[in-house]
């Protein structure tokens, strides 16, 4: 190896330990982060959250067809059985707000919709 290799190859070295201790740019814009909560932590937040949500879902599938809209002059309210709680109906998503429902028969209920049924892969 020639002296202007070691020299170009040294250079180099220095280069990547210098971007990689003492980089100005990294140093203002990126900031290392220190987590609050430990993994043990998390793991056990994750459980929590999953055995949350599917007791959710049990509750909203076991009282289907138990909520009920109310129309009065003045306020349109929506009683949600899963949730024991009445609520505007303007929270809710766009089902309940058009005439036409939802089919629970129908994939979709586009007027145009070339999908007759589900059926994965096609």
């Amino acid at each position: 190896m020639s002296t202007r290799q070691k020299h170009s190859l040294r250079n180099k070295a220095l280069f990547i330990d210098h971007n990689k201790h003492k980089n100005a740019f990294r140093d203002t814009f990126v900031k290392s982060i220190n987590y609050p909560y430990t993994r043990h932590q998390l793991k056990q937040l994750e459980e929590m959250s999953a055995e949350f949500l599917l007791s959710l879902f049990i509750d909203i599938q076991n009282k289907c067809g138990q909520s009920n809209l109310n129309f009065s002059k003045w306020h349109h309210k929506c009683f949600l059985a899963a949730f024991n709680e009445e609520v505007n109906i303007k929270w809710l998503p766009i089902e309940y707000h058009v005439l036409k429902k939802p089919s629970k028969t129908k994939f979709c209920d586009a007027t145009k919709c070339k999908f007759k049924s589900f059926e994965p892969g096609k």
